[in-house]
């Protein structure tokens, strides 16, 4: 396994290259935006376009929705750079872009790719799990489905990515907004787990080069039914998958802790570096 720069990483058609649109972005911001500027318009069809009491209703309200609807659209424009590549390889390495491409604008002088040998790898699968996510009234009612790909090791220094994947996780040298976005983790059985729209269709690709296992599906269980111990590797799972505050509340359950240590705990499980279970 290396640690590799960006630039470092052979460019195609020497290697062959998968990467992602968030599509959902373009949707998300243009939905968001349609409503912002309906929202504005009210006043004007209801006749209190004079009214400034109408625009102190509306105005912060369609401000939000733009605000928000201007980082989806963000997220949309930074998957379409052709530098945030998620997967390329060749017939003897596979390299994983680890930094999410919502932070491209980061320093390009530092690691940030991981660089396998085909012998490191044991096998490649879609996995899915059904996490149980907040409902909105402070449980955890509702569900979210998620795949990856996983990618199984053999004779890799495991403490070496996670150490990597931290640093990444906690670098702050780049001008404008962090996104604590986690594109490739490190499970506590240590496989790596790729965030990816369509796993599937990277295995697709793989299968000649590489073992492919066969796909998981993990059950959905209630919060509420599970045992301690898999209610503690339920936080580390809504943590590394971005669910930030269902896994507030589901620590603050289990560990009977304030918010604020909950939140450092989530914080800390994110970027790797926190033990997989804590005593109260």
């Amino acid at each position: 396994m290396k640690l590799l720069r960006d630039d470092e990483v052979p460019e195609p058609p020497a290697v062959q290259s998968y990467r992602e649109t968030q599509w959902s972005g373009l949707a998300v911001g243009a939905v968001l935006s349609a409503v912002a500027a309906a929202l504005l318009a009210v006043p004007v069809l209801e006749g209190l376009a004079e009214a400034a009491w109408a625009y102190w209703i509306v105005g912060p309200i369609a401000a939000s929705l733009f605000f928000i609807a201007r980082f989806a659209i963000r997220s949309f424009v930074a998957s379409r750079k052709p530098a945030n590549w998620r997967l390329r390889w060749s017939t003897d390495r596979l390299h994983l872009r680890y930094r999410s491409y919502l932070n491209g604008h980061f320093a390009a002088d530092v690691p940030t790719v991981l660089s396998l040998d085909r012998r490191e790898v044991s096998f490649l699968k879609v996995r899915t799990e059904t996490l149980a996510v907040s409902d909105g009234d402070g449980g955890l009612g509702a569900r979210r489905k998620i795949r990856w790909l996983e990618i199984g090791l053999r004779r890799v220094d495991t403490k070496a990515i996670n150490d990597a994947l931290a640093a990444e996780y906690a670098r702050r040298d780049g001008p404008g907004w962090h996104a604590k976005d986690n594109p490739v983790t490190l499970t506590p059985q240590g496989s790596l787990r790729v965030a990816l729209l369509r796993p599937g269709a990277v295995i697709d690709r793989l299968r000649r080069l590489y073992a492919v296992a066969p796909a998981e599906d993990g059950a959905p269980t209630d919060f509420r039914d599970m045992d301690r111990t898999e209610q503690e590797d339920h936080v580390r799972a809504l943590a590394r998958a971005g669910e930030f505050m269902s896994a507030v509340i589901a620590a603050r359950q289990v560990h009977g802790l304030d918010l604020a240590a909950a939140k450092a705990l989530v914080e800390s499980l994110q970027a790797g570096d926190a033990p997989a279970r804590r005593d109260n």
